[in-house]
């Protein structure tokens, strides 16, 4: 599955309570701005495109050892909740 929202790089940004892109496209309004929590919450909504992209790699890269017959130290619900993350994102 691919990701099919906005492609461009998201941004907190510095004029306005909202996540925008690059090209200044409204992402969405950030809520509680004024704290400590809400501005945790923008950062982590601003870097879920690259956070999203590096746990898919991530997994593909799993996925390669496992058909490799690889050992990985990474449990069953471990692999589930990145696969679960993945889904939730993409879904």
């Amino acid at each position: 599955m691919e990701f099919k929202g906005n492609n461009e790089d998201w941004i907190l940004s510095d004029v306005h309570p909202q996540i925008i892109t690059t090209e200044n496209t409204n992402i969405c309004h950030v809520f509680r701005h004024d704290t400590k929590e809400g501005i945790a919450n923008a950062h982590l909504i601003a870097a879920a495109p690259e956070l999203l992209e590096a746990l898919q790699i991530a997994k593909k890269a799993l996925d390669v050892e496992l058909k490799k017959g690889g050992i990985l130290s990474i449990t069953n619900g471990e692999y589930n909740t990145i696969d679960q993350a993945i889904n939730k994102a993409l879904n």
